[in-house]
């Protein structure tokens, strides 16, 4: 196969984000390494499709609110100006113990596919414990339950545009999605966010029918109480079978 055809998407993109990039690296005063990943890092010919972001994670030996503050308003500065696929950044803390379940979190995401774009390489190497698993299932559902807290009142003061609610909606069902593929990481699988998995899981669990209302709802949401109040119930539903058999 041709370079051409292996090279990835962002590196097909690339020159549109390196001032970006640079300006963001130049928010921390430690920074570490850059990384791409996700679909973004993928070989355009395994993308049926554009990614809908490109995510970035910065190492940094430590950082301070305002330095995390900065690089993010920055990246949404740069959002509301491009005409190119959306910048999703992240930070992660190399020295901070407390942010330890994150940061593996994050070196698990990198494990899928990544490319170092600055700084020094990262191992990726993390085992996680039953119990650690669980606690980063568990910041998945909070994760979907502050999303559908957050649209609901923007549904009831009216805040934005259907296309901005769209987008919200849409971001709500792709983590309910990727919770219930992160149950079968809990139960000894390996590592996936894989939206296509969540929905296996989801239609073995509570039926082909609210599977396809959560695809239905990735692939055209529809922004209302009602769908929200459904998003509730299915996290109830998959936290009940964590409970019952974790």
């Amino acid at each position: 196969m041709s370079s051409t055809a292996s090279t990835s998407y962002f590196e097909a993109k690339r020159l549109a984000y390196e001032s970006i990039i640079e300006k963001v690296w130049n928010c921390f005063n430690t920074p570490n390494a850059l990384y791409v990943r996700g679909s973004s890092a993928k070989p355009v010919h395994k993308l049926t499709e554009p990614p809908w972001d490109v995510d970035l994670v910065f190492f940094v030996n430590d950082a301070t609110r305002k330095e995390i503050e900065s690089a993010l308003e920055l990246t949404r500065q740069f959002n509301e100006r491009a005409q190119i696929q959306p910048l999703d950044i992240r930070v992660a803390s190399i020295d901070n113990a407390e942010d330890q379940l994150k940061l593996a979190h994050v070196l698990l995401l990198l494990q899928d596919s990544s490319i170092l774009l600055k700084g020094n390489p990262i191992s990726t190497d993390v085992t996680l414990t039953k119990t650690d698993r669980l606690l980063l299932l568990n910041t998945y559902f909070k994760s979907a339950k502050k999303r559908i807290d957050i649209i609901r009142q923007d549904i009831q003061e009216q805040r934005y545009c259907q296309a901005i609610l769209q987008e919200k909606t849409r971001r709500l069902y792709k983590t309910i999605a990727r919770s219930a593929s992160m149950i079968m990481f809990v139960e000894g699988n390996p590592f996936s966010r894989s939206p296509k998995l969540g929905l296996k899981f989801i239609s073995e669990l509570v039926g082909k029918g609210p599977a396809d209302r959560v695809s239905q709802n990735l692939v055209n949401p529809a922004p209302c109480i009602e769908v929200l109040d459904f998003a509730a119930n299915l996290i109830v539903q998959l936290e009940h079978y964590i409970a019952e058999n974790h």
